[in-house]
């Protein structure tokens, strides 16, 4: 329920149709902003509790894409083998020969 305000003396037709303009667009601006944050509350009240699936009927045909690239056919060519050109360090580092030593049997 919204109170009708008082309109003041003085004000000429002219401005009170830009004054009522005003508060129509601005009206629609808020209205608009209002179920524009409705709708992400929705969303993402959707997103959070409703069921989380991956199924969907077209799912099907989602991985298709390797499937048409392959049509050629099998190839005669070997895959290439990688020769590894490092060696891995194994084991602990060696303890400093400089540190004082003392054997205890």
């Amino acid at each position: 329920m919204q109170k009708e305000l008082d309109k003041p003396v003085g004000i000429t037709p002219e401005i009170q149709a830009y004054i009522d303009g005003l508060v129509q667009n601005i009206s629609q601006q808020y209205e608009s902003r209002i179920a524009e944050m409705w709708e992400q509350f929705r969303l993402a009240q959707a997103k959070r509790y409703l069921p989380q699936s991956e199924k969907f009927p077209a799912q099907g045909c989602l991985f298709n894409e390797a499937e048409s690239l392959t049509d050629t056919g099998p190839s005669d060519d070997e895959p290439e083998m990688e020769t590894v050109t490092y060696t891995r360090k194994r084991g602990r580092k060696p303890i400093n020969p400089d540190l004082p030593r003392e054997v205890i049997e």
